[in-house]
């Protein structure tokens, strides 16, 4: 998912404003996702 962003982003020359909203959202989905494995995980 990052690395599609990333690709996307070089492509599309976006302003650093939105390349770091895109980082902030994967950052925070890949948070989300490791939670909810770890708590799988524990359960």
């Amino acid at each position: 998912m990052a690395t599609r962003n990333l690709n996307t982003i070089c492509s599309f020359k976006e302003p650093p404003a939105s390349v770091r909203a895109l980082l902030l959202t994967d950052l925070q989905q890949l948070k989300t996702i490791g939670n909810s494995h770890k708590n799988y995980v524990d359960a």
